[in-house]
């Protein structure tokens, strides 16, 4: 085969693998995500899809998981609880802004919904439907970093706030 011919096929080899997204991070399939929770004996609270990854929230911290080919490249960020946190709030800022609530049986049993506010004013609003917490991802652009979660509310049945948070602590 001659040269060309040879960047022509290298050319078309690279196209195709960038079009199929094979070497790309991508979210994982139910069937994915069930093998990985029960891989690790997870009991999640809950789980949302970003652009390229998985979130999976547990009352210890939270999973981030991409699938790429045939691994999972996976990455964990542990919480500290303390006895007297009713409810741990966590953020991610930066590209993905995001906050996880998880909240301690006392008052997830008395929790209707999770209002999350973020610093350019937009909100929102998650029904609990009295599980253990909300994971939240902000859906507009992050390009310039300033996005981040202010306030966290949560409130009962009766529109009642049982929790307020401002100006949420990130990790």
């Amino acid at each position: 085969m001659n040269k060309k011919k040879l960047i022509i096929l290298g050319v078309f080899i690279l196209i195709l693998v960038n079009i199929t997204g094979i070497f790309h991070d991508k979210t994982l399939s139910e069937e994915q995500l069930k093998g990985f929770v029960d891989q690790h004996e997870l009991d999640p609270i809950d789980v949302k899809n970003g652009d390229d990854r998985t979130f999976i929230l547990v009352k210890e911290g939270l999973y981030t998981v991409a699938h790429r080919t045939a691994k999972y490249d996976e990455e964990f960020t542990p919480y500290a609880w303390t006895e007297s946190d009713p409810v741990m709030v966590r953020t991610i800022s930066g590209d993905i802004v995001a906050a996880s609530v998880v909240m301690e049986e006392e008052i997830s049993k008395e929790a209707k919904s999770v209002t999350i506010t973020y610093s350019d004013g937009t909100a929102e609003t998650v029904e609990t439907d009295q599980s253990k917490g909300a994971f939240l991802l902000y859906d507009g652009q992050n390009e310039s970093g300033g996005v981040r979660v202010a306030d966290v509310i949560i409130r009962d049945e009766m529109e009642n706030v049982i929790y307020e948070q401002n100006e949420a602590p990130t990790n």
